[in-house]
């Protein structure tokens, strides 16, 4: 089974927390919303996992609503192959 990497990057405009795959694709959650002061570990504290969505190339785009398997994903500080 293959497993990506995400990677906390940013609270977007719309309070979300994003992350990214080290392929440039971005994940995210738009039923947790957050302030722009919170950092990696108050967002994995209410995010995780279990309730990952695909969001596409774009950064500030809609979601495309994809759920993604949770086996086939891991939340990181850094990518490994950094």
């Amino acid at each position: 089974m293959i497993i990506k990497e995400l990677k906390f990057v940013c609270i977007d405009f719309w309070s979300r927390a994003v992350f990214k795959d080290n392929y440039g694709n971005y994940f995210g959650n738009v039923d947790v919303l957050f302030d722009g002061t919170d950092d990696l570990s108050k967002v994995t504290e209410k995010v995780n996992e279990q309730n990952m969505q695909y969001f596409g190339k774009d950064i500030d785009g809609d979601p495309m609503g994809t759920k993604i398997k949770p086996e086939c994903i891991k939340i990181v500080k850094e990518f490994s192959n950094d």
